[in-house]
């Protein structure tokens, strides 16, 4: 019998960080794809007086991206967008960073956006927190469109066989 197992569709919620799934033999060829577009933040907070540049990183798994830097605003606006591997138990988590020229960039807001309830096709553009640790940090605006999500087809070789052979004795009338 062919079996069809149902992959959950990418539903868009904050996620704690223990929530995210490990990643030891993580293997992304059987995940499905979205559309991730980042518009803009609002609203950020930082230590530093002034204003700071910006850049946002993107993590799937071990799939890792990251924007252009916005230089001198709170609230950059980037409109950049990235075709990314999508599972429902890895979420997609979104770094806000600030530049520094010696050492780690500073690190500023995290949001953590799960796949579990998303539908292929269907657009989800809304609002994030970001938050460090507990606390708000502001929010970033993240459109995310499902691809090639929502069934993975599993064919056991019997079944193929037997699909294969009703096929022959269709053809024979």
């Amino acid at each position: 019998m062919l079996q069809i197992a149902a992959v959950a569709a990418l539903g868009v919620k904050a996620l704690s960080s223990a929530s995210v799934a490990s990643e030891d033999d993580l293997d992304t060829s059987s995940w499905g794809k979205a559309k991730v577009f980042v518009h803009e933040v609002k609203n950020m907070k930082v230590n530093k007086k002034g204003q700071p540049s910006l850049y946002f990183s993107i993590k799937v798994g071990r799939i890792k991206v990251k924007s252009a830097v916005q230089k001198n605003t709170l609230n950059p606006k980037w409109g950049e967008g990235f075709r990314l591997p999508a599972h429902p138990n890895y979420p997609l988590r979104v770094r806000v960073l600030q530049p520094v020229s010696i050492g780690s960039d500073t690190l500023l807001g995290v949001a953590d956006i799960s796949f579990a309830n998303c539908t292929q096709n269907k657009e989800i553009c809304a609002w994030y927190p970001l938050l460090i640790g507990s606390e708000s940090a502001g929010e970033i605006k993240i459109t995310i469109v499902p691809e090639d999500f929502g069934l993975v087809n599993v064919i056991h070789e019997d079944d193929l066989k037997r699909w294969k052979g009703a096929r022959r004795s269709a053809r024979a009338l």
